[in-house]
């Protein structure tokens, strides 16, 4: 343990890893570890296939999953859409549309998500009706484009813009009126990191069944208004890479 900031008001945590992390003396911080052995399980596997119209190693966005992804699918077609064939029917056409290759399933499910927002949103919009389903591709691409070059220079980013424009949408048409794109990506998670309270920080190791190590340390800030921000560091094999953001409330 160090002393830490110019003020010495902060100290540095280091583990046996290496791995160092600044925290407030006067405020509480949880360290936790969790060890994940081989592939997430995917639970309902009948209703995950019917809501797919196939098995998701024959899907054509899905087949190509990597451990992460595939420990995505029960929140992102259980939690998000229910299981809806519907749902997942919209956003194959959407991923079609835009261009999203079969290699990037991750990209795929943030578009399921998406489209589960909507239809949670009260809208009610006929996907079918071509000009509808238009001017929401349009709406998308649009709004891609601007988190493309909001996040452009930011640190901390979501691993794929669809997954941003998720988190954004998921709040509601009153939420987006009052809370724009460029403040939410832009200026937000910086703010509750800067200024939020750390009140935990876990270490998850990650073996793959090709024996890949990944080690991903996810910290989760609050602010006393309850806004939350949870970036993960993510290394493979002791080499970290870019960080990313986990979750956005």
């Amino acid at each position: 343990m160090k002393i830490g900031g110019r003020k010495g008001r902060t100290v540095l945590l280091t583990d046996g890893k290496g791995y160092t992390q600044r925290t407030n003396p006067n405020h509480r911080t949880d360290f936790t570890v969790q060890d994940v052995q081989g592939l997430a399980k995917i639970s309902k596997r009948n209703q995950l296939k019917t809501c797919l119209g196939d098995d998701h190693k024959a899907h054509k966005y899905l087949k190509n999953m990597s451990p992460r992804d595939q420990a995505r699918v029960n929140n992102v077609f259980e939690g998000a859409a229910g299981y809806d064939r519907d749902t997942v029917r919209i956003a194959e056409r959407l991923a079609e549309q835009l261009g999203i290759p079969e290699t990037e399933p991750g990209k795929f499910m943030s578009l399921v998500e998406v489209v589960a927002a909507e239809r949670k949103s009260g809208r009610r919009l006929n996907f079918n009706d071509p000009s509808t389903f238009s001017r929401f591709l349009n709406d998308i691409n649009i709004d891609v484009k601007k988190i493309g070059n909001i996040v452009a220079r930011k640190q901390l980013k979501f691993v794929d813009d669809y997954l941003a424009l998720y988190h954004y949408r998921k709040h509601g048409e009153e939420f987006m009126t009052h809370c724009s794109l460029q403040f939410y990506l832009g200026e937000l998670p910086s703010k509750v990191v800067n200024q939020g309270k750390l009140v935990d920080v876990c270490e998850m190791n990650m073996m793959a069944q090709n024996g890949v190590q990944e080690v991903i340390h996810q910290k989760t800030y609050y602010l006393p208004n309850d806004e939350m921000c949870v970036p993960a560091m993510r290394s493979i094999n002791k080499e970290f890479r870019s960080q990313r953001l986990h979750h956005w409330m």
